[in-house]
């Protein structure tokens, strides 16, 4: 079992940084990417739209945890991605778990 690779966006602000599955990359690989982040910055909701194509520009590995896990870092061959604002009303609601459900007890 490989562990996770760590993704740094080299040239978005704040440098963010992701973990996903990926094969081993040399510098230079081109990889697609998809997905969405989200943070909190000075009480603003922003979130970073990622979607493209991005090249390997270094690899280094980190061993640790016990094993060699993958960093990369990596620049967007297209138009850099960026953080925006949103209202909260845009974003997904909190995932909540319901009440527990307990079967009412005799105590003697």
């Amino acid at each position: 079992m490989t562990p996770a690779s760590i993704v740094e966006l080299g040239d978005v602000s704040g440098k963010p940084k992701v973990k996903m599955d990926l094969p081993r990359m040399l510098v230079g690989h081109r990889i697609q990417l998809k997905f969405r982040l989200t943070r909190k910055n000075g009480g603003r909701s922003e979130v970073l739209d990622v979607d493209g194509e991005f090249v390997v520009r270094s690899v280094s590995f980190d061993a640790s945890s016990g094993m060699a896990r993958q960093l990369l870092s990596v620049e967007s061959t297209e138009a850099a991605p960026s953080w925006r604002a949103v209202k909260k009303d845009s974003l997904p609601p909190p995932r909540r778990l319901g009440p527990a459900r307990v079967k009412p007890m005799v105590i003697e």
